[in-house]
């Protein structure tokens, strides 16, 4: 019998998507109105956008911060 194999990728990809496949079912189905429903979605949805707007800046500062650190210990190793 032959063993699947799963990059990180896909694994992420299947984490992620369950994830979301169970926040759903979760807000669906939870004891609230349709109006409470639509609000915490809408509030959701503006702190996804927000992280999202977030994340490049800070990968960006992390690689000067990276990058930084190794011309550092270039310089030191060379003096």
């Amino acid at each position: 019998m032959s063993e699947a194999r799963y990059t990180g990728g896909q694994m992420a990809l299947a984490f992620v998507a369950g994830a979301a496949v169970g926040a759903v079912v979760g807000i669906l189905t939870a004891p609230q109105s349709g109006a409470d429903t639509r609000a915490q979605l809408r509030r959701a949805a503006l702190r996804g956008r927000e992280r999202a707007t977030s994340l490049p800046k800070a990968f960006d500062a992390a690689r000067h911060a990276f990058s930084d650190s190794l011309v550092a210990q270039n310089e030191s190793v060379e003096s």
